[in-house]
């Protein structure tokens, strides 16, 4: 079958753990139906969950959807996920408006509607005609940005990612495009308004990361025309001829050189200028006072680029033998990292995640172009290290893991510290790193005739349940016998969906526990 192509039958253990990974976020949605009155929200999730179910289930019967090899699709995972992540958030704030959940509710049905025939730009403006209208004014900018980032997210991905994840994704970077553009609106024309510090972290943050992905799409043409000639150097024979070489090398020149100019230009006059304006100072000048300015935050700073230098050099002692304890060093350094940053400086992890995704998707630029100096270097490094599910043109597991970690302090904002903050740490930094090592070590009982193990659920089961009741200690947070209870209830729910789950756990887990530790906490 050509690249992408789902194969012709879909083995019964795929569709065993795809039926049960939907019924796991159909009781996540019970929960939100017996935790709230309003009930035109839980209407709208159910009808995304049906209508996502029917597609779900129609496209591991006919086909009809491209996607990674060897996964399910996971359309219901990826269109309630972000709904019901915002529908938690807002009830763990007592807050009565839901707009946020409408523009997601709107958003995804306008993608899953588009995902039951082949539409071009006529039936793409239709169909967004149509959404605008059932859902006013308001709805038009929303409905448009995600079939936008849907179908760009998907034509870049379409190897590497399943259509649950795509839907996931697009719907995350659209959200997060949707409240850029309203923080340069407020930059451009309120500038009388001096930004406090937890907006300045915002803003950012989100011109680092939103800056990287859109100087990736300006030399986008550049690094794909690189990608191929690697992957022609790489299939043709050793037998060409002098001549040949020498003028595919000097095209590759000439394309890098491009490369390189047009990024510079694009850091000088886009996101440089876009960064000053959104936190009125100059982002250097503001890092420097932001870092230097606390004597703690200079230890904690400090402490980073030592565990980085103490990891890069315990892994290459061993790099001839990567196994699943190698892999999952990686998260534990994000421990190291991210527990005592979290627990005494919220604001500094803030920044750094963000900082760190954006320089991680720099180098994926590199990897994936071949990009010299550096782009062979990385991309035999990732080899070693990757994942069963990193298939494709693309290596995301290692972006993921941070933005599984990040996203719960992100939503959570960089100024409190929640139990709800560190459901990324207790779900893949410990539970899953957990469920891997024993699981690889002593399992002995595989479940469902999966890789997963019995011993190895057990381990998550336990370290995040021990994990959790140690962070709401730590973090004095007042928890009563009937909310354990509930707390031991998400727990179990989010060890089920690691065990059935095709979908990288990195970019489903954080967010659905985030989701369940607000219901339990309620």
């Amino acid at each position: 079958k050509p690249s992408g192509e789902a194969q012709d039958d879909t083995p019964a253990t795929e569709i065993t753990t795809d039926l049960l990974e939907c019924g796991f976020m159909g009781l996540a949605l019970i929960w939100v139906t017996i935790s709230t009155e309003n009930t035109s929200i839980v209407l709208a999730l159910w009808f995304i969950a049906l209508l996502s179910f029917y597609l779900n289930c129609s496209s591991i019967r006919r086909k009809f959807l491209k996607h990674r090899q060897g996964s399910p699709p996971g359309i219901t995972v990826g269109a309630l996920m972000v709904p019901l992540v915002l529908t938690t958030q807002l009830l763990s704030e007592g807050s009565h408006d839901f707009t946020p959940v409408w523009v997601s509710v709107y958003g995804n049905n306008a993608i899953l509607m588009s995902l039951f025939f082949p539409i071009g730009i006529l039936e793409y403006t239709v169909l967004g005609g149509l959404l605008f209208y059932m859902g006013g004014n308001a709805m038009l900018i929303p409905v448009s940005t995600s079939l936008i980032m849907f179908e760009t997210v998907r034509q870049i991905f379409l190897t590497s990612l399943t259509i649950g994840e795509t839907i996931l994704l697009s719907q995350a970077i659209g959200l997060y495009l949707m409240d850029a553009i309203e923080t340069i609106y407020t930059s451009f024309f309120h500038s009388n308004h001096r930004p406090t510090e937890a907006e300045q972290l915002r803003r950012i943050v989100q011109c680092g990361i939103l800056g990287s992905l859109i100087s990736g799409l300006a030399i986008g043409p550049f690094l794909y025309r690189l990608h191929q000639q690697y992957k022609e150097r790489t299939a043709i024979s050793s037998h060409r001829t002098r001549n040949s070489k020498s003028t595919k090398n000097s095209s590759s020149s000439s394309i890098v050189a491009t490369t390189y100019a047009i990024a510079a230009l694009m850091i000088t006059f886009f996101v440089h200028p876009w960064m000053s304006r959104a936190i009125q100072m100059e982002p250097f000048h503001w890092l420097g006072h932001f870092i230097l300015r606390d004597s703690l935050r200079i230890q904690l700073f400090s402490s980073w680029f030592v565990l980085l230098v103490i990891s890069i050099f315990v892994l290459n002692l061993n790099f001839t033998s990567i196994n699943t304890i190698n892999r999952k060093t990686f998260h534990l350094l994000a421990l190291a990292i991210f527990v005592p940053s979290l627990m005494y400086d919220p604001a500094l992890i803030y920044l750094g995640s963000g900082a760190a995704l954006s320089v991680l998707i720099v180098v994926e630029y590199f990897r994936y172009a071949n990009l010299p100096p550096m782009g062979s270097a990385i991309r035999f490094y990732y080899l070693q290290f990757r994942d069963e599910k990193d298939r494709g043109d693309f290596v995301l597991s290692h972006l993921l893991l941070l933005v599984g970690l990040a996203i719960p302090v992100w939503l959570n904002g960089p100024t409190q510290i929640l139990l709800t903050s560190t459901s990324g740490l207790l779900c893949i930094g410990i539970g899953d790193a957990m469920a891997s090592i024993i699981g690889s070590r002593f399992g002995r009982w595989r479940i469902l005739n999966t890789k997963k193990t019995l011993e190895g659920f057990s381990a998550m089961l336990i370290s995040v349940m021990i994990s959790a009741c140690m962070v709401a200690h730590f973090l004095n947070v007042s928890i009563s016998f009937t909310q354990y209870l509930k707390l031991g209830m998400a727990v179990l729910l989010t060890c089920l969906m690691e065990l059935v789950t095709y979908q990288i756990d990195n970019l489903v887990l954080p967010p659905f526990f985030f989701a369940l530790i607000n219901l339990a906490l309620l």
